[in-house]
């Protein structure tokens, strides 16, 4: 009989030791659980604040890139006027020098004109204008021949 008071003690206290590990058990399992979802919470915290992050780095960038074309339509603008203001320069530049070429190359011509029009003798507009004498002789019959 003691033997089976023995027993029946053994089995009491390894039940007593089960119930006692699987109270445990089922503590940390709780434990665990609540941490686990505190790390789920503190992950998606964390997901919604770099997609938030994110949403306004991408806003920044597309503001920064609108910027950016604007200024280069901008550049684009200003290069465009300044080529077609350098072009005119240059045909204005070289129409001025067409004319004040034509009138160094007839400036002599006019000259010898006008001093044979106040009747001054050749060899002075020979001096003065540096044109031959035949030229001036063509001269003098051109222009009275324009005055007939």
């Amino acid at each position: 009989m003691q033997f089976i008071l023995m027993a029946v003690t053994d089995i009491l206290i390894l039940f007593l030791l089960v119930y006692i590990l699987i109270r445990l058990t089922r503590k940390e399992s709780k434990t665990e659980l609540t941490e686990i979802r505190a790390l789920k919470d503190s992950f998606e915290k964390l997901m919604s604040e770099s997609e938030k992050v994110t949403k306004e780095m991408l806003s920044d960038f597309n503001k920064r890139i609108s910027d950016f074309n604007d200024i280069l339509s901008q550049l684009d603008d200003k290069y465009n006027r300044i080529r077609f203001d350098m072009l005119k320069a240059v045909e204005i530049s070289e129409g001025l020098n067409k004319t004040s070429i034509q009138d160094e190359a007839t400036e002599p011509y006019k000259k010898a004109v006008d001093m044979l029009a106040s009747n001054t003798p050749v060899e002075e507009i020979k001096k003065t204008s540096g044109l031959s004498t035949s030229e001036i002789d063509l001269i003098k019959q051109l222009t009275q021949h324009k005055s007939n």
